[in-house]
C-alpha cells in the first residue's frame, strides 16, 4: 500500500466518527485546563481566609487596647478607692480598766458670743432649761461642760456651772472649757475624754437652743449607737440646722476632726437622722 493510502486510513470514515475524534480531543483539553483553573481558585481561597483571619486578630487587638482595657481598670480603680475610703472598720473599744458601770454620758452645752448682754439665763435659756430637766429627771447621770472661749466666756457660766453641782444633790458635775478659737467638735471630744475618760457618748447643744423638761425622755428614744442630729427644724439643706447631736463614743474613738460631724457619720455609716429632741424657738 502506498503512502496515500496510508493516510487516509488515519481519520475516519464517517461523519459520526469524526464527531466522536473531534469531542475526545475537546473534552482532553478542558479537563487539562480545568485542573489548572482549580488549583489555582484553591490557592486564592487559602490567601483569602488568612487575610481575613490576620484582619480579624489585628482589629480585636486594636479594639481591647483602645477602649475596653482602660475602661476596665478604670472601674477597678473606682471601685478599690470607694472600699478603702468610705467604710473604715470601726470597732468598739473596751472602756479603761478603771471604768465601771454604765459609763457617763456628756452634756456640752457649746457657747456663743453675745456681746450686749452679760445675761446667761435671759438671752440662752437653754441653761435654766437644762436645769429644770435635771430635777424632772432625778435618775439621770451626766457631766456637763459649758465649752466656751475668750470671745465668748462670760463670768455667769461659770457661776451658774459652779452652782449646778448644789442644785443637782451632787449628782450632775459642771466643768468650764477654755478652748482657743477656732475650735472644732473633734477639740471637745479631746478635752472631754481627758477630764472624763468613762465617757460613753457626748451631746452637743448650742446654748441657742431651747428645750422641754422631758428633754431626757426624748433623747433616749434615739439610736444609742448612731450620730443624731437633736433637731427637726427644715432648712435649705438636709443636713442638721446646728450642730447639735447625739454622739456615741463609737464615733468619737475614730473621729480625726477632718469634716464636719455629720459629714463624717454619714461616711461611717454611722448617721441615724433627725429627732425631735431640742428646739430653735
Amino acid at each position: 500500500m502506498d503512502s496515500g493510502a496510508l493516510y487516509i486510513n488515519k481519520f475516519p470514515h464517517t461523519p459520526r466518527a469524526a464527531a466522536i475524534l473531534i469531542f475526545d480531543a475537546v473534552y482532553d483539553i478542558s479537563c487539562m485546563v480545568g485542573g489548572r483553573m482549580a488549583r489555582a481558585s484553591h490557592l486564592v481561597l487559602v490567601l483569602i481566609l488568612v487575610y481575613v483571619a490576620v484582619l480579624n486578630v489585628i482589629l480585636i487587638h486594636f479594639i481591647w487596647n483602645t477602649y475596653l482595657e482602660p475602661r476596665m481598670s478604670r472601674i477597678s480603680t473606682r471601685h478599690a478607692k470607694v472600699r478603702n475610703t468610705t467604710r473604715p472598720a470601726l470597732r468598739e473599744r473596751p472602756p479603761p480598766a478603771a471604768c465601771s458601770g454604765k459609763g457617763v454620758r456628756a452634756i456640752a452645752v457649746t457657747t456663743q458670743e453675745h456681746k450686749d448682754t452679760n445675761d446667761v439665763s435671759g438671752r440662752t435659756p437653754v441653761f435654766s432649761q437644762l436645769r429644770q430637766a435635771f430635777r424632772v429627771h432625778d435618775d439621770v447621770r451626766a457631766n456637763v461642760f459649758v465649752v466656751a472661749t475668750a470671745e465668748t466666756f462670760l463670768g455667769s457660766h461659770r457661776i451658774w456651772c459652779n452652782s449646778l453641782f448644789m442644785q443637782t444633790q451632787h449628782r450632775i458635775s459642771c466643768q468650764l472649757l477654755l478652748l482657743s478659737t477656732p475650735w472644732t467638735e473633734h477639740d471637745v471630744f479631746t478635752q472631754i475624754l481627758k477630764l472624763s475618760p468613762c465617757t460613753t457618748e457626748v451631746v452637743l447643744l448650742p446654748d441657742v437652743v431651747q428645750m422641754s423638761a422631758g428633754v431626757f425622755s426624748r433623747l433616749d428614744e434615739t439610736h444609742p449607737k448612731r450620730v443624731t442630729c437633736l433637731l427637726t427644724e427644715t432648712t435649705k439643706t438636709v443636713h442638721c440646722p446646728l450642730p447639735a447631736f447625739r454622739v456615741p463614743r463609737l464615733f468619737i474613738d475614730e473621729y480625726t476632726g477632718e469634716t464636719d460631724v455629720e459629714t463624717a457619720a454619714r461616711g461611717m455609716h454611722l448617721y441615724g437622722g433627725r429627732a425631735a429632741v431640742v428646739n430653735l424657738s
